[in-house]
């Protein structure tokens, strides 16, 4: 299964008690997403292995500022076996856009099974649509090599809009990274560096117009909307001189 929604987003890199604030405004207007439900803080964890070729082209695609880029992760969310593992392929079109969701059986988890997804990926999918992005996938993984190159952690708090489902409001902190991990060390934190400090994300998603309440957000708080790739600052703090090497190798 393969699930695709053409996006808007709005990104905010904030102080904690602009967090706090922002979100005592609008949360008239939202309901609490229910995977946060009954947890610490409302919030769940989302873990992310990103993949990227041996010259990081999806890295430097978004560094770049190309108009059209992609990532590739594995995701999964929260303690081990307590959440569906998948696999997306997010595309971007300037500030559009489209992911596609495949579950992953959690075999690739397994320790000893490597950084090979073709093994684990859906082979038969409903929709041609699903099957074009699966080929594409398959194809960035197998000719391009894309291998695991950062585990990203995140405390997310999430909302969705009250009256229209499609719009979603969420809260990260607590950034972190872990560079070339292992599948089989998702849940696994020890080597983890921290990242941004305290600073907080901010992300406003939506599929038709800006939501009404954030005029009233905006000129409250002065956002100001701020470009912050949570693969990319990974990339930069814990791989450093090593995704710069890889880049001067490429060029």
């Amino acid at each position: 299964m393969s699930r695709a929604s053409s996006r808007h987003e709005l990104k905010y890199v904030v102080r904690p008690g602009t967090a706090r604030r922002f979100l005592q405004l609008i949360r008239p207007h939202l309901r609490l997403d229910g995977h946060g439900a009954d947890r610490p803080a409302d919030s769940y964890t989302v873990r992310s292995i990103y993949f990227d070729s041996p010259t990081l082209d999806c890295h430097w695609a978004k560094v770049g500022g190309q108009w059209f880029r992609e990532k590739y992760r594995l995701r999964t969310y929260n303690e081990p076996g307590s959440a569906p593992l998948s696999f997306e392929l997010k595309q971007k079109r300037g500030g559009d856009y489209i992911k596609r969701r495949f579950p992953v059986d959690g075999g690739a988890l397994a320790p000893g099974v490597g950084g090979t997804m073709l093994d684990w990926l859906p082979s038969e999918l409903l929709t041609p649509v699903a099957e074009a992005a699966r080929q594409r996938v398959v194809f960035k993984l197998r000719r391009h090599a894309y291998r695991p190159t950062v585990l990203v952690t995140y405390d997310r708090e999430a909302y969705t809009d009250r009256w229209d489902a499609t719009t979603r409001v969420t809260v990260d902190r607590h950034l972190r990274a872990t560079a070339f991990p292992a599948l089989s060390a998702m849940h696994d934190e020890s080597a983890a560096r921290r990242l941004l400090g305290e600073w907080v994300i901010v992300e406003v998603k939506f599929t038709r117009l800006v939501p009404r309440w954030m005029g009233a957000a905006h000129g409250r708080f002065r956002l100001k909307t701020q470009a912050c790739s949570k693969y990319c600052t990974a990339v930069a703090a814990v791989m450093g001189d090593t995704a710069r090497s890889r880049r001067t190798h490429h060029v």
